[in-house]
């Protein structure tokens, strides 16, 4: 009886793992030249450059990118 709760508590796991998988992998996002990025060096230096400009909605990441 203790290996049934145990096996279905475990596929339950696995079960619910996957589709929060599926969910996750599903969701739109963002498209933009950093939008999925999750951290590169340009992208650090692009987000240092914003914090510090006076008017940061000149600066863009497609700018890093040609260098």
């Amino acid at each position: 009886m203790l290996q049934e709760i145990i096996v279905i508590a475990i596929v339950a796991g696995a079960v619910i793992y996957t589709v929060f998988g599926v969910v996750r992998s599903l969701r739109k996002k963002n498209t933009g030249p950093c939008g999925d990025c999750s951290g590169c060096d340009v992208k650090k230096e692009f987000l240092l450059k914003y914090k510090t400009a006076k008017n940061p909605s000149e600066i863009t990441c497609v700018d890093y990118r040609k260098k």
